[in-house]
């Protein structure tokens, strides 16, 4: 096996040489044949993180409504006890301020502590329903569909949500039928624009995304593109950007851009990332048209 560098990733090779002999024996070359085997140690590192993924979400979530129901129960049956302790108090003399300031206090910790448990615990349960998401995405339901709608749709989430950075949507006439599961790809330019949006807060300057899609006829392709004037990303990590549980922002999943590249291939498209001149990163999607889908 050979692995040879290439734009955004490296490429393995399977080499296999046959040597060639006349009648007589004699030696007179050889044949060499390559394999390019990217794409199926891509798949089987997919399906192996798939696999971790369901494991780890089986195993976490077991706990956890327990856990939240638990601390729930504490809260509530504290403060129905300080509510019958405050009645029988109030028909009798205190015994001192100081009690009183230790059940205040004691309150207070429950109170705070049960509220913790109980925000965490959702936390956890939305990081689990991302791994559940990553592990059983539902296969693609391919129906023939605007690719121009589907960005408006998405678009259309963020009006008014965004204070100071500037979307502009280019969007080319008349583009030709697609066959999209339409839910799932407007999954895939939330999840780019989210990005997008997280990239701008952390780079300052200029906040400008740019949504467009245009028409390859050549190539029988529509093309959609995300773009920001973000922080934009490091060289080394592009190669990684779509395997699982990699982040460059050091918190989340790392599970989004995997599953918009798992959308991505069962639309029969992919999804590459590029940077953005003069800065920040852009996001390019390849879908191909209706004719060729079906084909």
């Amino acid at each position: 096996e050979l692995t040879l560098p290439r734009e955004g990733g490296a490429s393995t090779l399977l080499a296999m040489a046959t040597a060639l002999r006349g009648t007589d024996g004699e030696y007179g070359g050889a044949v060499v044949v390559f394999d390019d085997l990217t794409e199926l140690l891509r798949a089987q590192r997919l399906a192996a993180w798939r696999e971790v993924a369901r494991r780890l979400a089986h195993e976490i979530k077991n706990p956890l409504t327990p856990i939240q129901l638990s601390a729930e129960r504490i809260a509530r049956n504290f403060r129905r006890a300080s509510v019958d302790e405050n009645g029988a108090a109030s028909t009798q003399a205190r015994q001192g301020n100081g009690q009183e300031a230790e059940r205040e206090r004691v309150a207070r910790v429950v109170e705070e502590c049960t509220t913790t448990i109980s925000r965490e615990v959702e936390g956890l349960k939305s990081m689990v329903d991302e791994f559940t998401r990553f592990a059983r995405l539902p296969h693609a339901r391919l129906e023939p569909a605007d690719l121009n709608e589907v960005v408006r749709q998405a678009v259309s989430l963020y009006r008014e949500r965004l204070e100071d950075v500037r979307m502009d949507v280019l969007l080319a006439p008349a583009l030709p039928g697609a066959l999209l599961d339409t839910e799932q790809i407007r999954r895939v330019f939330v999840n780019l624009i989210d990005n997008s949006v997280e990239a701008l807060a952390a780079a300052g300057g200029e906040q400008r995304i740019t949504v467009a899609t245009a028409h390859d006829p050549a190539r029988g392709l529509l093309i959609a593109e995300v773009a920001d004037t973000g922080h934009g990303i490091a060289r080394h990590d592009i190669a990684r950007l779509f395997q699982p549980y990699f982040s460059t922002r050091g918190r989340g999943t790392g599970l989004g851009l995997a599953i918009v590249q798992r959308i991505m291939a069962e639309h029969g498209g992919r999804i590459r990332a590029e940077s953005n001149r003069p800065r920040g990163a852009r996001m390019i999607i390849e879908f191909p048209v209706a004719e060729d889908a079906r084909a």
